[in-house]
């Protein structure tokens, strides 16, 4: 696919399709044949090995040197081959861990870049804050060497297999601005085109490409929330750890117009409102208890009319009852027209079906569907 895509940018930017050579490899013969396969019909010349085999163990393009690398190698692979390549001249940096092949698989690429090289990585946001098994001290050299150029860290959701985040990593053996790194925080891009998978929009690519040029060009102003030129000295004191948000830090609050001492008048009475809505709402709820008690008491022969005068009438009888609510609810009650209680009645009885059962659940059935007539 990336090289499929490298041939259409060639082609858009009137390219000649003839200066590239693409080599490869895949460890999986299905992988492999589907790869030939997928560049044979869109013309493209690829040496991808005369067989499938495994990366870390047998390179079939050992002195190869690339001026552009891409990948989108597996994420966090544990077994790799760590026992058979102690000793692999690739680990410039250092060993890469037994468990983890992410720092393998970047060191295995950098082997094979040219003196003007560069590398497009997609790796699990892991690759830039661990510190286990020695990756930290693996990255902290490859910063060191002033091999990294830009890290982008993407979004959610950009994967059919898989929904975690991941970063891109921009390496540069020949970078336009020495000893400067630039990362961009493009966590909240995309479109959401399914309920489980987003896409950037040709206009959330433009918007990083565009970013990673003004840098190149020395232009770019940092831009809090979304990107920032950091140099060596910052990076050591975040030691050597390449998260985004890190060094961007956070998009700053668009500015309403409204003072801030009228905004904390707001929050105040927001606040004072909403401890008398708990009250109220604690003062409802016991009265409803009160009020299941109430239809409890009543007698199930008085509701054998469907007709609603009559109901209230029957219902009337047992009024008493109301002096046990609190007083706020009772007063909202007492005072209603009779339409409005019996949608009083039915709001608390509707209120009692969601509660644990309570005596006289039958009648309050029995009064809800005379009610509703």
């Amino acid at each position: 696919g990336m090289c499929v895509q490298s041939k259409n940018f060639i082609d858009n930017h009137s390219g000649n399709i003839n200066n590239l050579s693409i080599y490869g490899q895949e460890s999986n013969p299905t992988t492999w044949k589907m790869a030939k396969m997928n560049l044979a019909i869109r013309g493209l010349e690829a040496d991808l090995g005369e067989h499938q085999a495994d990366t870390f163990l047998n390179d079939l393009h050992p002195t190869l040197k690339a001026d552009y690398v891409m990948a989108n190698p597996p994420f966090n692979l544990k077994k790799w081959g760590h026992e058979q390549l102690q000793d692999d001249r690739r680990w410039k940096y250092g060993i890469p861990p037994k468990g983890n092949a992410n720092f393998a698989w970047m060191q295995h690429m950098i082997h094979h870049l040219s003196p003007i090289g560069k590398i497009g990585l997609v790796l699990a946001n892991g690759s830039l804050s661990s510190t286990t098994s020695g990756e930290g001290k693996i990255r902290q050299a490859i910063v060191e060497d002033d091999l990294v150029e830009c890290i982008v860290a993407l979004p959610t959701q950009l994967f059919y297999t898989t929904g975690i985040p991941v970063c891109l990593w921009f390496l540069n053996r020949n970078k336009k601005q020495k000893g400067k790194t630039l990362f961009i925080d493009a966590r909240e891009m995309g479109t959401m085109v399914s309920r489980k998978l987003r896409e950037l929009t040709d206009e959330d690519i433009k918007l990083i490409a565009d970013t990673f040029t003004k840098f190149e060009e020395g232009t770019l102003e940092d831009e809090k929330g979304f990107c920032k030129v950091s140099d060596l000295e910052e990076i050591k004191k975040h030691d050597y750890i390449l998260t985004p948000g890190r060094y961007v830090g956070f998009k700053p609050e668009e500015d309403d117009g409204i003072p801030f001492e009228e905004k904390m008048k707001t929050t105040k009475q927001t606040l004072i409102v909403d401890k008398d809505f708990d009250k109220v709402k604690k003062d409802t709820y016991k009265s409803i208890y009160y009020l299941s008690d109430f239809i409890a008491s009543i007698n199930e022969s008085e509701l054998t009319t469907y007709d609603p005068l009559t109901t209230i009438l029957a219902l009337s009888k047992h009024f008493t009852v109301l002096s046990f609510i609190p007083p706020s609810t009772f007063i909202a009650i007492f005072f209603l027209p009779i339409n409005s209680f019996i949608l009083a009645i039915l709001f608390g009885v509707s209120l009692i079906n969601s509660c644990p059962p309570l005596p006289g659940s039958t009648l309050i059935t029995n009064i809800k569907s005379i009610l509703s007539k």
